[in-house]
């Protein structure tokens, strides 16, 4: 997992090497439901303020991609049939990016965990000096949620998702990132979103409450463009770290 996750990562930038102290690493969360923009906002937000981003979904899509998984068939197709990915496997990768993040004297954005409350006490019991300090939660209607999937394809290299399906345009099938090849994600059908929503609903909600709770959660209004969310975001981190000061 520590090959995998170093992989993902790449190499520390300029600004990586000469990060702020581990006191002052800024350790966000981006949580959502499916097609809410938590991946766009991430790499957004990890550019703006020089933050490792770290998507579960990119590196277990990425894994997969390579036949790596290390799980049965039948886990692979539950994955691609809405279900959640193995526990032990999630939990090893995020460990995994977070060591070597935290040994870059980096902050991160985390993407994608944690979504259960089974994660939260994971992340709090291997990184009790490194607690989350901010949590943002992007709002968007299951009616947004699924018109957005009916348009999304995304890289089957770097993962980045874009909402231009165009059936007729060969540019469509190109990466504007990376010049990977884009198509539609298996977990991205109507059947699969549906069973993912009704997962979000009764998962993620207890997350959410508990990080309200120790008040540092934010709400995003997500069904804008993504530069106009994008703005709302930066807003509402600013003012959550202005009153923990």
């Amino acid at each position: 997992m520590a090959i995998i996750a170093a992989k993902y990562l790449g190499p520390p930038s300029i600004q990586q090497e000469t990060a702020m102290p581990s006191s002052d690493f800024q350790r966000i969360a981006i949580m959502g439901k499916l097609a809410a923009g938590k991946g766009t906002q991430s790499r957004l937000l990890a550019s703006r303020l020089s933050l490792t981003k770290i998507s579960t979904g990119e590196m277990l899509r990425s894994i997969r991609g390579r036949g790596s998984l290390g799980h049965d068939d039948d886990e692979v197709k539950g994955i691609n049939s809405g279900e959640l990915a193995p526990e032990e496997l999630v939990r090893n990768l995020v460990k995994s990016a977070l060591l070597c993040t935290l040994s870059r004297r980096q902050g991160f954005v985390l993407d994608g965990f944690p979504r259960t409350m089974d994660q939260i006490t994971y992340l709090e019991e291997v990184f009790p000096d490194q607690p989350l300090t901010t949590v943002v939660y992007i709002n968007v209607s299951d009616d947004t949620a699924l018109d957005r999937l009916k348009q999304r394809i995304s890289c089957e290299s770097c993962g980045q998702s874009s909402r231009d399906r165009s059936q007729d345009s060969s540019r469509s099938h190109v990466c504007s990132y990376c010049g990977g090849r884009l198509s539609v994600r298996p977990d991205d059908s109507i059947g699969a979103a549906a069973r993912r929503l009704s997962l979000h609903q009764s998962i993620t909600k207890p997350v959410a409450d508990f990080y309200r709770k120790r008040g540092i959660l934010c709400e995003v209004d997500g069904s804008g463009d993504p530069s106009t969310v994008f703005q709302k975001l930066l807003g509402v981190i600013e003012g959550s770290q202005h009153k923990q000061r």
